[in-house]
This record gives C-alpha cells, sequence and structure tokens, in this order.
C-alpha cells in the first residue's frame, strides 16, 4: 500500500501578509533614500555608513519578500505613500542646498518611521517564524538608527 505525505505549508495570515508587505515597501525605500543621500554627501564615512544601510534594508526587504513568496515568484512591492513623502523631502532638501545637517536630519527620521513600524508589526504579529525574522531585523534597524543619531550629533555640533 502506498501512502501520499504531503507536506502541509503554514502560510502567514491576511494581516500578517499586510504588514509584512508594509515592511517590505518601507525596507526598499529606506533602501532609495539612503542611496539617494549618499549621493549628496561628499563625507566618504557617512557615504559608506549610507550604503551600508541601504543594502542591509534590501536583503531584509528580500528576506521579508521569500516569507510570503517561499517560491520566489519573483513578486516584488512598490514604495508606501509615506516613502514617496520622504523621498520627496529629500529632492526639496537637495534643491535648497540645505546641507549635510538638513540630510542627516531627514535619514534620522526615516530610520525612526522604520523602527516605529517594525515595533507595530512585533506587536501584531504571532507567528513564530515571521516573529524571529522581524526581531533579528528590529535589531539591526535599532543599531542603525544608533549609528545614525550618533554621526547626526557628531556633523550636527560641528
Amino acid at each position: 500500500m502506498t501512502t501520499m505525505m504531503t507536506q502541509t505549508r503554514h502560510f502567514p495570515k491576511p494581516r500578517t501578509i499586510a504588514a509584512i508587505r508594509e515592511l517590505v515597501a518601507i525596507n526598499i525605500a529606506s533602501s532609495d533614500s539612503l542611496t539617494q543621500a549618499s549621493g549628496k554627501i561628499s563625507d566618504s564615512r557617512l557615504r559608506s555608513a549610507f550604503t551600508e544601510l541601504a543594502l542591509e534594508r534590501r536583503r531584509q526587504a528580500a528576506d521579508l519578500n521569500q516569507l510570503i513568496f517561499p517560491e520566489g515568484d519573483g513578486s516584488r512591492f512598490t514604495s508606501s505613500s509615506p516613502s514617496r513623502v520622504h523621498r520627496a523631502i529629500m529632492a526639496c532638501i537637495d534643491k535648497l542646498d540645505d546641507g549635510l545637517v538638513a540630510v542627516l536630519a531627514e535619514v534620522v527620521r526615516g530610520e525612526v518611521y522604520i523602527r516605529s513600524k517594525y515595533e507595530s508589526a512585533l506587536s501584531h504579529i504571532g507567528q513564530e517564524k515571521v516573529l524571529d525574522v522581524l526581531r533579528r531585523h528590529y535589531g539591526a534597524v535599532k543599531k542603525s538608527y544608533h549609528r545614525i543619531h550618533s554621526l547626526f550629533s557628531d556633523f550636527s555640533a560641528q
């Protein structure tokens, strides 16, 4: 007698999927904004920090996408409305030539925003596999926030 074994997949709940989609969009927008900011700055230490963080955010978006699309079907999300506003602010800073401190201040605001979105997601999601990924990302986001805030403090004091 032949028996067929089927693997049961545990897909995230709709509310979890919505939260993950939002985090994917925010990570992509954050990466785009950090890349844009790195292009506006001549300081090599800041450029390097922004570039590293941009790559980290792309990896986080890919990790989150994998939770929704484990087969890697290529589906991707676009950035959210608040992210588009953030990029518009960065463009205005560029036009106004407010300088390094203005760019850093906007990057700090972006870090606060992404951190708050991870905190919100962590408080509403109960699936362990998703929570493990979110906790790891949240730790990285907190670390990057402190790094950027420290850089902002250093440069704004000059």
